[in-house]
């Protein structure tokens, strides 16, 4: 029935809002990252709901849009948030601390480590050219779409729940332009700080690859969505999955690259 889908897309909205809401308080630094796993693992169930919803209500194209965003989502999600942890590990293993308030400068004494977290922390934030910004984008398309097919009071419930993403959305570049300018930019707040040294590169090696990964999906997403739209069938039968999948990924294809552009 539809409604198990939409109570689906509220228990995702609301975990996404109480996750990013959190994790804006935090001081330490694994708990900020843990915190914004919270808020994406709601984000991935609201697209999960959203399918269920689409699906039940007869609308296949929209189905596949949030099967599709929420899959995606998911290994996206791998892929930064491993190389956020991964980096987390390098300032603790370079400071001993994991306080953010302890630390400050880093990225000029780990200079491949911070910047690889400045990367990860863009996918995370879901900005463009990198892999976070793909899935979202499906899911806002989904939600807009999904309202737009909808009639009276049923059409405000997606738009409601955009909206709640976009707001989520915003904390989450708050939580990480924090995150960001506390442990890496400025001067040193501590002596941990002032002696941290960067890791050998079988520590940050790894954080390289899971980045080239996220640039990888991020600037050729038409290679992501063609590997989804194999699971996605299964889950959604439906004849307009090839060329739906082609026509989102030659969009992105031009609009990440050109992220990147404006990006430089």
């Amino acid at each position: 029935a539809p409604w198990w889908g939409e109570v689906l897309m509220a228990l995702g909205a609301a975990g996404a809002l109480f996750g990013i809401a959190l994790a804006a308080l935090q001081q330490d630094l694994k708990r900020v990252l843990a915190y914004s796993t919270v808020e994406n693992i709601g984000i991935i169930v609201l697209a999960l709901g959203l399918a269920l919803t689409a699906a039940a209500r007869g609308l296949p194209a929209i189905a596949l849009l949030a099967m599709a965003a929420g899959l995606l989502h998911l290994w996206n999600h791998a892929l930064f948030k491993g190389l956020m942890f991964f980096g987390s590990g390098v300032v603790l293993h370079g400071t001993g601390t994991r306080d953010m308030d302890q630390l400050g400068g880093l990225l000029h004494r780990l200079p491949v480590t911070g910047t690889l977290l400045v990367g990860g922390s863009v996918a995370i934030a879901a900005l463009p050219p990198l892999n976070g910004f793909i899935g979202e984008w499906l899911l806002y398309q989904g939600l807009l779409q999904s309202g737009a097919a909808g009639h009276s009071l049923s059409a405000l419930y997606p738009f409601l729940l955009a909206g709640l993403l976009a707001f989520a959305g915003g904390v989450a570049v708050v939580v990480f332009t924090r995150l960001v300018g506390i442990v890496l930019l400025g001067e040193p707040r501590s002596a941990a700080a002032a002696g941290a040294h960067e890791a050998p590169a079988t520590m940050w090696a790894p954080m390289g690859v899971l980045f080239t990964l996220c640039l990888t999906v991020g600037l050729w997403p038409a290679g992501a969505l063609r590997l989804v739209a194999v699971p996605v069938r299964l889950l959604i039968p439906a004849a307009g999955v090839p060329p739906l999948v082609q026509s989102l990924a030659g969009f992105l294809s031009f609009l990440c690259p050109a992220g990147l552009v404006l990006l430089l």
